[in-house]
Parts: structure tokens; C-alpha cells; sequence
């Protein structure tokens, strides 16, 4: 077998010209502290019992193993336990944070710790997937500095150099780390599944089914009673796992294979009950998104366009000088009356009417984005035809390097 060397060279450069999934990532990372967020608040109203003195949780550290240790282990010592809700209250803070993409590294090594603490407190509630999220928290870490330390070089005119091109590759190398995690969980599940009997005949989901800590009423009657469902259920799952550590990689097959595992893993959520194991590793297939879907995405919740907003009346005036407010990124814009077209930097203008014109301001303030759904569901039902205010909206194209873009390219079309 030949080794392509030229190959693997352009992989390692093309690695270090620029990030490769930057909107990815800022899916995935939203993606997984909203599961966290979710987690902690769903808990929250029984917090003395996982947590506090009282917890369910009878094993205690009592003598410090070693730093690294001891430090996420901060609540399983008997005599801090009292602290739990200071661990409770910065954890959802910095979830709330980094959700909004404020301070992101320094969120990130927040909510690992924070989390990994909470968790190993109380550790009779985990499984699997809280394991994989432990992992993936790390690798954030890793993404997160790369991507700040060249955030900060960009901000002095720096975005060349080795230093630049270093922490580029931290963040692709923490990236790929991640998407290879997952891998690495499906090659052990499938081959551990493969040694077992009842997954060997098909019949292993027949057992599941029958386990009331893991069932559904339902689906003892109507799937467990099904010998088709039972065999075909059991190695769905089976072939399911094993090919996924192949198959995802090629392209082609990830619009099949995150459908079928999202299929597969809400399955696990409704009806065994596994709700917080099903959404995590749900949450997992975001990292497999292509750049340019995530792209897609992350323009129409949170555009990058300039929003110009032609406001007649001093209600509207007023309205519009209070959401300025929270409009850090200054990409709302009174429009002045006397100006009927867009400034000529904008290469394409778009007009909204009524509702359309909230739900453009909200994408483009991230503390608002939770009314992006009322508005919308407003917008559906009609009732935004009461409004009926103009606005323009500035697409301004942003130009990259020739060679940044092959390089990117390059590297897409690779991983």
C-alpha cells in the first residue's frame, strides 16, 4: 500500500490555514450547554437530594488522591456538600454564557468543572451519555482556546504567522478529537454487542422491552409481542453501530445515518426512559453537521446583515431605542426617513413587514433569540398583520484570502 505523503502534508497545512468548522462548532457548543442547562434545571427542584447533605449519594472522598482529582471532586467531601448551590448557580450562569457565545473559553473550563463536580456528587443518577458529555466538555476546552487565542491575534491585525497557525490547528485538532470520540463510542458498543447471544439471535430488544425499569407500556404491548419488530429492532441496532464508525465519514451517508441514530436514540428517550442518554448523544451527530448547512443555520437564527429599521412614530422610536440596549454587536439601525434605499455598501436589500420585522430584531440580539418561536408561531397564525412597520435588511459579503478558501476547502472535503 502507498502512502500518499503529498496528501497527508496538504491535510496537516490545510489544518492550520483557518478553522475549519467555526459554524459547527458554534452549533454544537450551543447545542450541548442548552442540553446542560435543560439537565441542571430539570433537577433543580429536588437539588438537597442529588446535592446537599441529605443526597443519594452515600460515597464520600475523604482523603485527597491527588490535585486534579480532589479538585473535580470538591462536593463528594463530607464537609463541602453545604456549597452545592454556589456550584449550582455559576454553573448555570456559565451555561447561560456560553450558550450566548460570552467569554467562551472562559465558560468553557467553567461549566467542565462546575459540571464534572455536580456530577460526581451525584454520581447514582449518570450513565453513559454523561460520561461522553465529560469528554466532550474537555475537548471544548481545547477548541475554545484555539479559537480565543486567535480571536485576540485577529483583533491586532495578526492572522498569519506560526503562532496563528498553531492555534488553528489546536481548534481542528479539538474538533476531529471530538467527532472521533463519538466514533470511538459506537466501535465499543457494536463489538461488545457482537459477543453477546441475545443480540447474536435478534432477540435482544425482546428482553429489553420486558425489563419494566426500561419500558414503556406500549411498547410491551405492541413491540414486544411482535416477533418481526423484536428481530428487526435488534438488528437495526446492531448493524446500526457498526456501520456508523465507517460510514459517517463519507458524506453522502451522514443524511442517512444521523436521521436513523436520532430515530434510534429518541427511541431510547421515550420509551426506555432514558431521556437525558438520548438527547446527549443526539446532541453528538451536530458534530458530523458540513460547514456549509451549519452556515445556513446559523445565518437565519443569528444573521450577520445589518438590520436598518424605518421608524415613524415615537412609540416605534422609543421601542427601538430600548432594544438598542442590548444590541452589543450594533447591527440594528435606525433607517432615516429621508433615505428610501439602502447605503450603497450593502449588496442586496430585502424589505419586512409586520411580525417579520421582531423576528429579524431578535435573531440579531441573542438575549432575545427565546421569542424567536412566540414570533414565529405569531407570524403562522396571522396575527402579526397588525404591525405593519419597514425595514431593510444589508447583506455586506466579507472577502477571504484565495488561498484561505482552497485551503478550507480542501480540508472539508478531507474530514
Amino acid at each position: 500500500m502507498k502512502i500518499n505523503f503529498n496528501r497527508i502534508k496538504l491535510l496537516i497545512i490545510s489544518t492550520m490555514v483557518d478553522v475549519s468548522h467555526p459554524s459547527v462548532i458554534t452549533i454544537f457548543r450551543t447545542s450541548l450547554y442548552s442540553f446542560l442547562l435543560i439537565n441542571t434545571l430539570i433537577m433543580l427542584p429536588g437539588a438537597d437530594l442529588f446535592w446537599g447533605p441529605s443526597s443519594y449519594s452515600y460515597f464520600q472522598i475523604t482523603d485527597q488522591i491527588n490535585l486534579f482529582t480532589t479538585a473535580l471532586s470538591i462536593l463528594a467531601r463530607s464537609d463541602s456538600t453545604s456549597f452545592y448551590y454556589y456550584f449550582l448557580m455559576l454553573q448555570i450562569i456559565s451555561l447561560i454564557f456560553g450558550i450566548f457565545g460570552i467569554c467562551p473559553l472562559l465558560c468553557s473550563i467553567l461549566v467542565y468543572f462546575l459540571t464534572i463536580n455536580l456530577d460526581n456528587k451525584a454520581w447514582p443518577t449518570l450513565n453513559g451519555g454523561n460520561n461522553l458529555v465529560h469528554i466532550q466538555l474537555l475537548y471544548l476546552i481545547v477548541i475554545e482556546l484555539g479559537l480565543s487565542v486567535n480571536r485576540q491575534l485577529k483583533r491586532y491585525n495578526v492572522n498569519q504567522g506560526s503562532v496563528y497557525e498553531l492555534f488553528n490547528g489546536l481548534a481542528n485538532f479539538g474538533f476531529l478529537t471530538a467527532r472521533i470520540q463519538l466514533v470511538i463510542v459506537y466501535v465499543v458498543s457494536g463489538l461488545t454487542k457482537l459477543k453477546g447471544a441475545l443480540w447474536i439471535h435478534g432477540v435482544a430488544l425482546y428482553y429489553v422491552f420486558n425489563t419494566e425499569a426500561y419500558s414503556h407500556p406500549l411498547a410491551v404491548k405492541y413491540i414486544a409481542t411482535s416477533d418481526f419488530l423484536i428481530v428487526a429492532g435488534t438488528y437495526f441496532t446492531l448493524i446500526f453501530q457498526l456501520g456508523f464508525p465507517w460510514l459517517i465519514w463519507i458524506r453522502k451517508f451522514r443524511k442517512v445515518l444521523i436521521p436513523m441514530g436520532t430515530f434510534l436514540h429518541m427511541q431510547i428517550a421515550f420509551v426506555m426512559g432514558l431521556m437525558d442518554f438520548g438527547f446527549a448523544m443526539s446532541v453528538m451527530y451536530l458534530l458530523f453537521l458540513t460547514e456549509d448547512r451549519a452556515s445556513i443555520i446559523i445565518n437565519y437564527w443569528q444573521p450577520k446583515s445589518v438590520l436598518f429599521v424605518h421608524c415613524p412614530t415615537i412609540g416605534s422610536k422609543l421601542a427601538l431605542k430600548l432594544v438598542k440596549l442590548f444590541d452589543f454587536s450594533d447591527r440594528i439601525n435606525t433607517l432615516d426617513q429621508n433615505i428610501e434605499r439602502c447605503p450603497s455598501a450593502c449588496s442586496e436589500e430585502r424589505f419586512f413587514f409586520g411580525i417579520e420585522i421582531g423576528i429579524e430584531i431578535t435573531k440579531r440580539i441573542p438575549i432575545l433569540l427565546p421569542l424567536v418561536p412566540i414570533l414565529m408561531i405569531l407570524k403562522i397564525t396571522d396575527f402579526g398583520s397588525l404591525s405593519r412597520r419597514k425595514s431593510f435588511n444589508l447583506n455586506v459579503e466579507r472577502i477571504n484570502k484565495p488561498e484561505q478558501i482552497l485551503m478550507k476547502k480542501e480540508l472539508r472535503d478531507l474530514i
